[in-house]
């Protein structure tokens, strides 16, 4: 960023014109993690990924959900000494990844009382979390 704001970097200039470009320029760069530092950054990093998995198989949200937290317990990630992570816990660290996904329309937005937020995602937004797997 300089002094007069944005710019853009010259993968996301050539993006500018180019669907292909954008299409790997978006998911390249997925997981996103939080920008905190500490082991905060490397959960919600496998969070994004566990995520990624969850979408490109096809899993609903509530199944999407459970794989992230049993894998990031089975991976040993704690709340503190002896305590697991909660659902909020597991929420805030899928939230960068997921942010984009639902951006991009790969999976629905959660939206309070709209039962098609659980639905699991498209052939396309399987297709998009399958590219950011490099599958």
């Amino acid at each position: 960023m300089n002094r007069s704001g944005l710019t853009l970097t010259k993968a996301a200039a050539r993006a500018r014109t180019d669907v292909n470009a954008l299409w790997r320029l978006v998911t390249g760069g997925l997981p996103l993690g939080l920008t905190t530092r500490g082991p905060e950054v490397r959960a919600s990093l496998d969070a994004g990924l566990l995520l990624l998995i969850g979408v490109a198989a096809g899993a609903p949200r509530d199944e999407r959900t459970e794989l992230v937290a049993e894998c990031l317990n089975i991976l040993g990630y704690q709340a503190g000494p002896f305590a697991a992570l909660s659902d909020r816990d597991v929420q805030q660290l899928l939230s960068p990844t997921q942010a984009v996904l639902e951006q991009v329309g790969a999976i629905p937005r959660k939206a309070h009382r709209d039962p098609a937020a659980d639905d699991p995602p498209d052939g396309a937004g399987a297709a998009f979390a399958q590219a950011a797997l490099g599958l």
